[in-house]
């Protein structure tokens, strides 16, 4: 199946921010169950979840997507 995010934009976030997993979902206001399932398959079967995450970013859904 075809990859529609790009987790490698939301782990490096983590990573830059000294995040862990779970206060990242925290503060997304997403579950960590939700944000594993982002970064192993790269599909969010929510999009008020990926709406959640760029919004705790602060960048546009786009970003977020692979074309």
């Amino acid at each position: 199946m075809k990859k529609f995010i790009n987790e490698e934009i939301i782990k490096n976030y983590i990573l830059i921010n000294k995040l862990s997993k779970s206060k990242f979902s925290k503060q997304c206001g997403i579950s960590v169950e939700t944000l594993n399932k982002i970064l192993k398959s790269g599909i969010c079967r929510r999009l008020t979840s990926l709406c959640k995450i760029s919004k705790f970013m602060n960048v546009p859904i786009s970003v977020l997507l692979t074309y």
